[in-house]
């Protein structure tokens, strides 16, 4: 294949004639243009260039750089075949850094919803429903005894504040068992950059051109 200057691949930047280079190889890729997966305005833009920076911050995979093989017309003057532009390096850099903090929210997530924290919680309130039981019963047996039991009396309130501490205590706990549940439908099974891309950056001709 004859090597292609870049005189020659700015004088085809047309929707209907439309050529760039990708990692120091120039394709002609206007019949591939309507097919293209994130539409042909994506291409007609880096039209003319080389958009090797563009196609690797897509994330394209290996399989789309043998589809274009077909499609190849030449080397492109003074680039490295195979030399990867700067849009890879950010997204590995991006890549490599979320296992590090999707660790970190995790451990922060499972250390609040821990069965030491429920105990913490409950515990406090199991016993204090336990000692309103206890005074109930022991405020009644005296007034029992002194002077029987009255509606409405000091017996009445005690079993007011007993059953406010009980349904306390079942409600915290209800709740606690809910909020884990609902965590747990909020897990993710993959992290973000693990998801292949759909929507490639878009970058005006005018600074590829500078």
């Amino acid at each position: 294949m004859a090597v292609i200057t870049a005189a020659q691949l700015r004088a085809h930047s047309t929707r209907e004639d439309l050529w760039l280079a990708v990692h120091g190889q120039v394709y002609n890729l206007t019949a591939f243009a309507v097919d293209h997966p994130g539409g042909i305005d994506v291409l007609v833009e880096t039209a003319g260039t080389d958009a090797t920076e563009t196609y690797d911050y897509a994330g394209h995979s290996e399989g789309a750089l043998q589809t274009m093989q077909a499609y190849a017309v030449g080397p492109l003057e003074g680039s490295e075949p195979g030399k990867k532009g700067r849009g890879s390096s950010i997204a590995a850099a991006a890549m490599s850094s979320m296992p590090s903090l999707s660790a970190r929210t995790k451990g922060s997530l499972q250390s609040a919803l821990s069965p030491g924290w429920a105990l913490v919680v409950v515990l406090p309130l199991l016993g204090m429903a336990a000692l309103l039981v206890g005074l109930s019963s022991r405020e009644r047996g005296e007034v029992a005894e002194d002077e029987g039991m009255q509606v409405g009396g000091i017996g009445s309130v005690t079993s007011f504040l007993t059953g406010l501490g009980l349904a306390s205590s079942v409600s915290v706990a209800g709740l606690m068992v809910v909020y884990s549940r609902f965590h747990e439908t909020l897990k993710m099974e993959k992290e973000v950059f693990a998801y292949p891309p759909t929507i490639p950056r878009r970058v005006p001709r005018s600074m590829i051109d500078a």
